[in-house]
C-alpha cells in the first residue's frame, strides 16, 4: 500500500514539475521577446542619435559666501571700513592699478594676497594678475549692455572677493573661475562664472571650444537676513547677463554680449545670439569621446549650470546638470540583430495561443507550451552577428557600454542609459554559449533556469565586478585616465573640458566590465554538466533495472531507455546510435532493405536522393516525415512527455502533441501539419490569395503523416480554416 501511494505521490510531483517547467519557460520566452524589442528600439534611436534625461550632477558650493553676505548686512559701516584697508597701498601688494582690490574670503576671515594653506592646483586662476586680466576681457563689453539689464559694475572700481571655499577650486577644476564684485559704495554684488565651453558656429561651419562668462547682480537693499537663522535671501529675482569668447583661453579677445534663447537648455546645449553680428551658436559643457566626429559615433554629454530666479542660490552654489548623447550612425546592422529570433518569438506564442483556445475549446484540456526549442539555434546566429559588427566598427559598441557602466561604477561619470541594448545582447551570448554546450553533452536543460541565473548577475553586476572583475585595477585605472583625458591644456590659464576623439580601445575595460557575463555563463555551464551527470547516473540504473520502464517518456529517459540499432557506421552519428526500433504507420509486410539503402541510418540520409523504404520502420511515422527525433531533441526544452507507449510493447507508439509541438509543427484544420515558423507565411498567402512565400507541409489522414512534403497553395485552405490549429498525438 505504501509503494502503491508513494508511486502516486512521485506522479504527481513529476506532473507539477512538469507544469511548472513549461508555464517558466513560456514566461521566460516573452521575457526574451520583450527584451529583443526594447534592444531593437534602442539600436533604432541609437542610430539617429538620442540624448538621455537631464541629469543633476555636481554642485560647486561657496560655503563661505552666505555668512559674509549676513555680516555686510548686520554692520555695513564696518564692512565698508574693511574694504577700504583692503585697497591701502599698505595691503595691496600688486602691480594692479589701485582701484583694483582682490580679496581672499577664507575660514579664518579676509586674506589680502591668498588663500590659507595647502595650495591647490586651481590657486594660479585665482592670483590678482589673472583675475585683473578676466575682469578686463570679460565685462567690459557689458559695462553699458543693455538698458533693461541692471548696471554692470565697472570692471575698474570693485572689490573682488575670491571664497577659499569654492568646490571649483578645492577640487583644482581649472577649467572655472568664480569671483564675487562688491561695488565701491558697496550697494550691489555681483557673482561672475567663468567657464570653457564647446561652441559650434553653424554659420562658419566651426566646431571649437571657448570660454563664456556669467554674471548676475543684486543690489545689497534687497537681501535680507534672518535673525534667527541668519540665511540670507533676495527680495529681487535673479537677472542674468552673458558674455563668450570665441578664442578664449589661447588668445585674450574681449567678449562679446550674447542672449540666450531659454535659461534651460532643451537638448543640453544653450542656443544663442551674438548681439553685434546676429550670429546664431550654440554651446554647452562637453565630455567624452567620439570617432570621427560626434555627429557620426559619439559617446559624451553636454553640461550645463542652473539659472535659478534665487540670485542667493546661484551666488551660493553652481549646479550642473548633465544630458548624455549617445549615436552610432554605423549601428545599423544592430538593429536587425534581434528582429529574427524576436519575430520567431512571436510567431511562436501568437500560434501556442491559438492551439491552446482550440484544445479549450474542443477537449476543455489546457495545454501549456514550450515557445523557444523551435527557434533556439537562432540564438546561435545572433551571437555570431553581434561579433561580426563588434569587428566591423573595431568594437566601439561594446567599448563606449563597457566605459560607461565603469565610470558610473567608480563615480567618473558614465550613465546607465540604454542599458536595455548590452542586456539583450549579453543574454543572446549567454543562451547561444549553454545551448551549444547542452547540444554538445545532449542534454536538456530549462530556459527559465539560465535565464533567471543571467538575470541575477545582470542586476547585481557591480557587486560581481567590485568583488570578482578580472582586472578590477587596471580596468579603474584607465576609466580615472579616460575621465582626466577630457581636460585639454589651455595657454597658461584656464584649461578646456570638452569632448576628444577616442580611437583606442581598452580591453581590459571590456574583460572587467563583462565579468558578470562570464560568471553568467559559468553558471548555466555548471548547470549543463549537472544535469548531463544526473543524466548518466539515471541512465545506469535504469540499465541495471530494466530498459523499458513505465516513465520512458520523461525528459531523462529519452536518451537513456532507448535500444541501440547499429547501422554500419563506423563512426555513427549519435541520432543514429540512440533510435528506437519499433514499428511505425505503414501498412503490409516490410521489405528488407538493400544493402545502400542500410548504409545509413534514415535521419542522415537525403530524402530527396535516397528515399525511404518499406524496411524504414525506426521510430514514428510523422518523426521520418519531418526528418527529426523528438527524443533528440536537446538543448532549451521544457519537461515534457515526447511519446505515447503502447500498453502491451512498452514501446513508442505515438508522439505526443507536445512532442509534436516540439518537432517544429502544427496541425491545420486536421489534415494538414505545418511548421509553426510558416504560419504566418501561409496567412499572407491565403489572405493575398497568391504565393507570397513557398509553402510546404505534409497532408493528415487521421494521426497517419504523409511521407513527403506537398505544397500548400493559398486555395487549398481558407483564412476560418487556418485558425483551427490544434495538436494531437501523431503515429
Amino acid at each position: 500500500m505504501w509503494t502503491v501511494c508513494q508511486a502516486r505521490h512521485m506522479r504527481q510531483l513529476r506532473k507539477a514539475w512538469m507544469n511548472l517547467s513549461r508555464v517558466g519557460s513560456c514566461v521566460a520566452a516573452l521575457a526574451i521577446l520583450y527584451s529583443e524589442v526594447l534592444a531593437s528600439m534602442g539600436n533604432k534611436h541609437l542610430l539617429f542619435g538620442v540624448s538621455g534625461d537631464h541629469e543633476v550632477t555636481n554642485a560647486y558650493k561657496s560655503v563661505n559666501m552666505p555668512s559674509f553676505l549676513s555680516a555686510i548686512e548686520a554692520a555695513p559701516d564696518t564692512s565698508q571700513t574693511m574694504f577700504e584697508s583692503l585697497s591701502s597701498p599698505f595691503n595691496n601688494h600688486t602691480t594692479l592699478p589701485p582701484s583694483v582690490v582682490v580679496a581672499y574670503l577664507d575660514t579664518s576671515g579676509v586674506m589680502t594676497n591668498t588663500c590659507l594653506p595647502p595650495v591647490l592646483a586651481a590657486d594660479y586662476l585665482y592670483d590678482k594678475e589673472y583675475i585683473q586680466l578676466l575682469l578686463e576681457y570679460t565685462l567690459a563689453n557689458l559695462a553699458n549692455a543693455s538698458t533693461t539689464a541692471p548696471r554692470m559694475p565697472d570692471p575698474t572700481n570693485v572689490f573682488v572677493i575670491v571664497d577659499c571655499s569654492f568646490d571649483g577650486r578645492v577640487l583644482g577644476d581649472t577649467t572655472v573661475v568664480k569671483v564675487y564684485l562688491f561695488d565701491k559704495g558697496l550697494t550691489t554684488v555681483s557673482t561672475l562664472l567663468v567657464q570653457t565651453m564647446s561652441i559650434s558656429r553653424p554659420s562658419l561651419h566651426l566646431l571649437k571650444t571657448g570660454g563664456v562668462a556669467m554674471i548676475s547682480t543684486t543690489p545689497l537693499a534687497a537681501l535680507r537676513v534672518n535673525p534667527t537663522t541668519e540665511a540670507v535671501t533676495s527680495a529681487q529675482d535673479a537677472t542674468y547677463v552673458m558674455s563668450v569668447g570665441f578664442s578664449f583661453p589661447y588668445d585674450w579677445h574681449y567678449f562679446e554680449w550674447i542672449t540666450l534663447d531659454e535659461l534651460i537648455p532643451a537638448t543640453g546645449q544653450w542656443q544663442a545670439t551674438v548681439v553685434s553680428t546676429g550670429e546664431r551658436f550654440t554651446f554647452a559643457g562637453t565630455t567624452g569621446t567620439f570617432r570621427d566626429s560626434p555627429f557620426i559615433q559619439g559617446n559624451f554629454d553636454y553640461y550645463y549650470w542652473q539659472l535659478p530666479p534665487d540670485p542667493i542660490a546661484f551666488l551660493t552654489s553652481i549646479q550642473y546638470y548633465d544630458v548624455f548623447v549617445f549615436k552610432d550612425q554605423w549601428g545599423w546592422f544592430r538593429c536587425f540583430l534581434g528582429l529574427g529570433i524576436g519575430f520567431n518569438i512571436g510567431i511562436n506564442t501568437v500560434v501556442a495561443l491559438l492551439v491552446m483556445v482550440h484544445r479549450w475549446h474542443t477537449k476543455h484540456k489546457i495545454w501549456v507550451p514550450d515557445l523557444y526549442p523551435s527557434i533556439q539555434q537562432r540564438a546561435y546566429v545572433r551571437a555570431i552577428l553581434l561579433l561580426v559588427d563588434c569587428l566591423i566598427n573595431n568594437w566601439w559598441y561594446p567599448y563606449t557600454f563597457a566605459m560607461n557602466q565603469g565610470s558610473y561604477r567608480t563615480n567618473w561619470g558614465g550613465t546607465l542609459d540604454l542599458e536595455e541594448i548590452p542586456r539583450a545582447d549579453g543574454l543572446m551570448i549567454c543562451l547561444a554559449i549553454t545551448y551549444g554546450a547542452a547540444r554538445l553533452v545532449h542534454v536538456r536543460v530549462e530556459l527559465f533556469i539560465v535565464v533567471a541565473v543571467y538575470a541575477a548577475c545582470y542586476y547585481n553586476r557591480f557587486t560581481i565586478i567590485n568583488r570578482y572583475g578580472v582586472c578590477v585595477d587596471r580596468a579603474n585605472a584607465i576609466i580615472q585616465d579616460n575621465y582626466f583625458g577630457n581636460i585639454l591644456p589651455g595657454n597658461g590659464g584656464m584649461d578646456l573640458w570638452a569632448y576628444r576623439e577616442e580611437v583606442q580601445v581598452h580591453l581590459a575595460v571590456i574583460a572587467n566590465e563583462l565579468t558578470w557575463l562570464m560568471v553568467a555563463v559559468g553558471f548555466s555551464l555548471s548547470y549543463t554538466i549537472a544535469v548531463k551527470c544526473l543524466s548518466m547516473r539515471h541512465e545506469i540504473a535504469s540499465t541495471m533495472s530494466w530498459p523499458w520502464s513505465s516513465n520512458s517518456n520523461s525528459r531523462a529517459s529519452t536518451f537513456t531507455k532507448i535500444k541501440v540499432t547499429a547501422t554500419g557506421d563506423s563512426n555513427p552519428n549519435p541520432r543514429a546510435c540512440t533510435s528506437t526500433k519499433i514499428k511505425g504507420a505503414t501498412t503490409g509486410d516490410s521489405t528488407p532493405a538493400t544493402s545502400q539503402e542500410t548504409s545509413k541510418h534514415w535521419s542522415r540520409r537525403s530524402i530527396l536522393y535516397e528515399t525511404l523504404s518499406l524496411a524504414e520502420t525506426e521510430n514514428t511515422q510523422v518523426e521520418r516525415s519531418v526528418g527529426v527525433i523528438v527524443s533528440h531533441m536537446t538543448g532549451f526544452v521544457a519537461a515534457t512527455k515526447d511519446y505515447v507507449i503502447h500498453r502491451t510493447t512498452t514501446q513508442p507508439e505515438f508522439v505526443s502533441p507536445s512532442g509534436v509541438w516540439l518537432l517544429g509543427y502544427v496541425i491545420v484544420h486536421d489534415r494538414l501539419l505545418v511548421g509553426i515558423n510558416d504560419f504566418v507565411f501561409l496567412l499572407a498567402n491565403i489572405v493575398c490569395q497568391r504565393t507570397l512565400v513557398r509553402i510546404y507541409g505534409f497532408e493528415l489522414q487521421g494521426d497517419m503523416v504523409s511521407t513527403h512534403k506537398q505544397q500548400i497553395y493559398p486555395h487549398d485552405i481558407s483564412v476560418l480554416e487556418l485558425s483551427h490549429v490544434s495538436l494531437k498525438k501523431l503515429r
